[in-house]
């Protein structure tokens, strides 16, 4: 009976200090504003987006489709200042340039950079060798749109580069950046820092260092770095993908 009753007594401690623990969770400060962030939920059809290179192309046009809906239309980007951080071969930045924007495509991969200028150095944009946090120290430009799709932002120690980003922006300027879904396997990492095996352009393999966090945790980084985030979307991949595949985020500069 005794044992019984010191048991009991054990459980009620617990249950008493595990909706302490609640509640703290409920009131404590998240960072931002819940009825101000706009989240989505969006299924790529499998007829359409078949493999990774397509879901991933898919993502490039998100990022850019959203730039031009916050700069009201394609028009809106001509003069703009734009930089993508982890430019990669340049598709991006052209796209962003034939839309007469002055764009700046920044990747730390001589290979890449090389692709780009071959490919795209017609369209006017300009591609700079240099690590993305670099680049952003060293120029004294203000800028209006900073781009990252599967790029520096989510290959870099988050903090750091979104307070980069912060401080480059121009007042009411817009970053925008894809990331691969923290969630897409199922449930989030045991570490918010990963390494994965990776073929470079050039054939050779390497390590590729992601950061795999959540949304809520990258909304409190931007805020901590002088940004407001506008919207949030999970990206599905194929349309009947059981967890979100990308996560593309928004935000501004107040």
């Amino acid at each position: 009976m005794v044992s019984e009753i010191a048991l009991s007594l054990i459980l009620l401690a617990g249950a008493g200090l595990m909706i302490k623990s609640f509640r703290y969770l409920i009131a404590g400060d998240l960072g931002f504003r819940p009825d101000r962030v706009l989240s989505l939920r969006i299924l790529l059809p499998d007829y359409k987006y078949k493999n990774d290179s397509q879901r991933r192309a898919f993502g490039n046009e998100e990022v850019l489709r959203v730039l031009l809906e916050q700069r009201k239309g394609r028009h809106a980007l001509a003069g703009r200042r734009i930089v993508e951080l982890g430019c990669g071969a340049g598709r991006n930045t052209a796209h962003l340039a034939a839309a007469g924007a002055i764009v700046t495509g920044v990747d730390h991969s001589p290979g890449q950079i090389h692709r780009a200028r071959a490919h795209y150095a017609h369209t006017g944009a300009t591609f700079v060798r240099a690590g993305a946090t670099v680049h952003l120290t060293q120029t004294t430009k203000r800028l209006d749109v900073i781009v990252s799709v599967f790029g520096a932002i989510g290959t870099t120690e988050p903090s750091p580069i979104l307070a980069h980003c912060s401080r480059r922006l121009t007042r009411c300027g817009v970053l925008a950046f894809a990331v691969p879904h923290p969630q897409r396997t199922g449930s989030l990492p045991t570490g918010p820092r990963t390494r994965v095996q990776v073929t470079l352009p050039n054939g050779t393999s390497g390590v590729l260092q992601h950061w795999d966090i959540d949304t809520s945790v990258w909304t409190r980084a931007s805020n901590q770095a002088g940004l407001r985030v506008t919207s949030v979307q999970d990206l599905f991949a194929p349309a009947d993908a059981r967890w979100p595949t990308t996560l593309l985020i928004t935000a501004r500069k107040p």
